[in-house]
């Protein structure tokens, strides 16, 4: 019994310890992540937006926007960043969406889509599918994006996330416009 005790209290500590860790480590990390973060959004925002003076946050349903204007005051485009469902998780992935409500660039974070198949979200031709898409397209499979047999939980959750991040870009940034692919 002593032994089971002695072995249950070293585990606890031993625990504890990993815990602490990975706690500090995180605590030092978070900083530089989120710098990262900041500067891969600047990069884009200068990129495809040199005329950026003004960047307003704000989210809407769930969506993400970086709404972004000129020193005049002109709404220029946004950054979107929203979530996918896909077969191993979540999809975190980033737009670039023009004033006319064209998307310029897509890319993803971190998720855990399997390499050759879901990730194939990741690379041509799904990504060209996706370049030039605007909210009068439907954005469905088949439609506008090709499926792949064997990842038809990625590209369907990406497919559903991309119209309605489009559908939340048009209703707040094209003035009342009409959707016509919804």
């Amino acid at each position: 019994m002593k032994d089971i005790l002695k072995m249950a209290l070293t585990l606890m500590l031993i625990t504890a310890a990993s815990a602490a860790s990975l706690s500090y480590v995180h605590g030092l990390t978070s900083d530089v992540v989120a710098l990262r973060e900041a500067e891969k959004t600047r990069q884009a925002i200068s990129e495809y937006f040199p005329a950026a003076e003004t960047v307003e946050e704000e989210t809407v349903e769930g969506v993400g926007f970086k709404a972004v204007y000129d020193e005049g005051g002109v709404f220029l485009g946004v950054l979107a960043e929203a979530r996918a469902r896909g077969y191993a998780g979540p999809i975190p992935y980033q737009l670039v969406i023009d004033s006319q409500g064209e998307i310029k660039e897509i890319t993803y974070g971190a998720n855990e889509e399997t390499v050759g198949i879901g990730k194939q979200i990741e690379e041509e031709p799904f990504v060209s599918q996706v370049i030039g898409l605007t909210p009068a397209d439907p954005i469905e499979l088949n439609t506008d994006i090709d499926l792949v047999s064997g990842a038809t939980e990625s590209f369907a959750g990406m497919a559903r996330s991309l119209r309605d991040t489009m559908d939340k870009f048009a209703a707040r940034f094209l003035d009342g416009q009409e959707v016509e692919g919804s």
